[in-house]
């Protein structure tokens, strides 16, 4: 039995090993170390870590840092045993020559303190230091560093010899910037807004809170492909500028209107749980001018350019002819509408066909297709017409005049009023058809406009008049039983959401109404669970998009940061967030089945 307990001991007693170590205790004042921090375990490794910032060792410079992690297996006496490693790496270089001291640390991994032991360096001197070292160079300075631009939070800070303007003098400092393209602009001309975090150190990290509803404002969310975009001076400190958020903003009413706050939580190894908000910015948004305004301005505000495009100037009777109008330019195409147009009485128009698409760049294009049908053979003319934008950058609005179209129309073969077809002509009378007996036929008397042909066609229409009744019948009997089918497993689902709130599992509640939310989008147009959010959105019809799109957005963004947000936030203030949003998203979701 000793024995036995002897043999494992070693495994009972490695619930968590510690080690701290560095890879040379000798180095030159040139060269760079390692300083490890090793934690070993054969259940779980930490999933916590907090340690002392490494930066602010006055002996040395911070340089890099680098984790890895490892697992092996051991089999003894036929036990199989799983070892995991995780290896926290920090690499330095020493400041001067001399012996220095790494000093004791306190490391937390997740609920246990661990104590660390003084590591002593001895530094000599390296003649290569100064080979490569050109003149009026800082002395010393590190010779193998990244450039610091990519790593602005962890170079400058250990530089005693750099100026002042690198010194970081706020430990875990965080600055919140909206930058807007204007502070001035006209009803629906288009606004660029930039939310950036500014951050002193790498240790901070920070969650979303509130999102700006943007009353009286149409937002267009733009695609973040790289939030870091560099570097900023304020003061005296550098701070690494990280962009959040960015959209093109167009007010939709004139006077002042205000980009309200988000709001974040802040948490760093110097500071935890405090919350900012971005500064509120008003707009003055003026009305378009009346002094050049007539019928012909259709709501576009931007620098555009309209084309009018007719592929075909020759046709026949009754063959229809595409009209293109486009518009493009540096605005957005949702404002954008047709006048009143005159046309010819010799053509039939049928009202637009009409496209359009927004970019990231702030470009919109809005495309309107017209069909035309002319009814008399000849030449037709489509006399010019005007329509007009305007352009917010020269304050005036400018015409663009159509060229005039001439149509050639030839008669066609379907050139025949409606009913001609049925008429008892000697024509009409030779068309026979071998699925009637023509003699059998002919003892009977036939109305003059019946002919054997019109006969078919008339139980033909018939045929697919009662199709399409039986079918809008099992449709609608359909849908009802759908609607009803959904509503039970909307509310089957509330249901289990709220178990998850009374339990105070906020978290997993709140991952159950994201999904819950993009299962009713996904419904809303007969589709499959689509993959995200975003995408259930976007695939919502136009009149949906526009009820409905800015709400279940601004709900998805809150839900999203509540269920990722850390397990060290207040449990409670948490749970009223998630029971908050519970209440907002049942009435939503109800509103959005109601309307379908």
């Amino acid at each position: 039995m000793r024995f036995l307990l002897l043999l494992f001991f070693p495994l009972l007693t490695q619930a968590l090993q510690f080690k701290y170590f560095v890879d040379k205790n000798e180095v030159g004042l040139n060269e760079t170390f390692v300083l490890t921090l090793q934690f070993k375990s054969n259940k779980s490794i930490p999933q916590q870590i907090e340690v002392p910032d490494i930066i602010q060792l006055k002996d040395f410079y911070f340089l890099d840092e680098f984790s890895s992690q490892q697992s092996s297996v051991q089999i003894i006496n036929g036990k199989m045993s799983r070892t995991k490693t995780l290896l926290k790496n920090y690499r330095l270089q020493p400041k001067a020559i001399g012996v220095f001291k790494i000093p004791a640390l306190k490391v937390k991994a997740d609920d246990k303190d661990l104590q660390t032991q003084a590591i002593s360096i001895t530094v000599v001197k390296d003649n290569s230091s100064s080979s490569g070292q050109a003149p009026g160079s800082i002395p010393n300075f590190p010779f193998n560093i990244p450039d610091p631009f990519n790593f602005p939070d962890s170079i400058f800070k250990g530089f005693g010899n750099l100026p002042d303007i690198f010194s970081d003098k706020s430990k875990g400092d965080v600055k919140l910037k909206l930058e807007l393209s204007a502070n001035s602009i006209f009803k629906s001309e288009r606004l660029k807004a930039d939310w950036f975090i500014l951050s002193s150190s790498s240790s901070i990290h920070f969650e979303l809170l509130n999102l700006p509803k943007l009353k009286g404002f149409w937002k267009e969310k733009l695609d973040i492909k790289n939030p870091n975009i560099g570097s900023e001076i304020i003061g005296n400190t550098l701070y690494r500028k990280q962009l959040i958020d960015s959209a093109w903003l167009f007010p939709i009413r004139s006077g002042d209107l205000e980009i309200d706050s988000y709001s974040i939580r802040q948490s760093s190894f110097f500071n935890s749980g405090k919350v900012l908000s971005f500064p509120v910015r008003k707009i003055t948004v003026q009305d378009l001018p009346s002094e050049g305004l007539d019928k012909t301005f259709t709501g576009a505000v931007g620098d555009f350019s309209i084309q009018y495009l007719m592929k075909k100037n020759t046709g026949t009777v009754n063959e229809p002819l595409s009209l293109k109008i486009i518009f493009s330019g540096s605005g957005h195409p949702r404002f954008i509408d047709l006048p009143s147009l005159s046309f010819p009485p010799s053509i039939t128009v049928y009202p637009p066909v009409k496209k359009s698409q927004f970019s990231d760049r702030g470009i919109g294009v809005k495309e309107f297709e017209l069909i035309i049908i002319p009814k008399k053979a000849g030449q037709v003319i489509i006399p010019s017409f005007s329509l007009s934008t305007f352009n917010p950058k020269t304050n005036r609005y400018i015409s663009h005049k159509s060229p005039e179209f001439v149509i050639s129309v030839q008669k066609g073969e379907s050139n025949n009023n409606l009913g001609e077809s049925f008429l008892d002509t000697p024509e009409n009378n030779k068309i026979k058809t071998s699925l009637f007996n023509d003699t059998a036929l002919e003892t009977f008397y036939w109305p003059s406009f019946i002919n054997y042909k019109n006969l078919i066609k008339f139980f033909l229409f018939l045929f697919c008049f009662t199709a399409l009744f039986l079918l809008a019948i099992f449709s609608r009997k359909f849908l009802l039983n759908r609607e009803k089918s959904l509503k039970e497993k909307v509310n089957n689902k509330f249901v289990v959401i709220q178990k998850l709130l009374d339990k105070k599992d906020w978290q997993t509640a709140c991952i159950r109404m994201i999904e819950l939310g993009t299962y009713v989008l996904s419904s809303s147009n007969m589709q499959d669970l689509l993959s995200g959010w975003r995408q259930a959105l976007n695939s919502l019809t136009p009149n949906l998009k526009e009820k409905y799109y800015l709400e279940f957005e601004i709900m998805f963004k809150k839900l999203e940061a509540l269920s990722f947000s850390p397990q060290s936030q207040s449990s409670d203030l948490a749970l009223n967030q998630a029971k908050n949003l519970f209440i907002k998203q049942k009435n939503l979701i109800n509103k959005f089945l109601h309307h379908l």
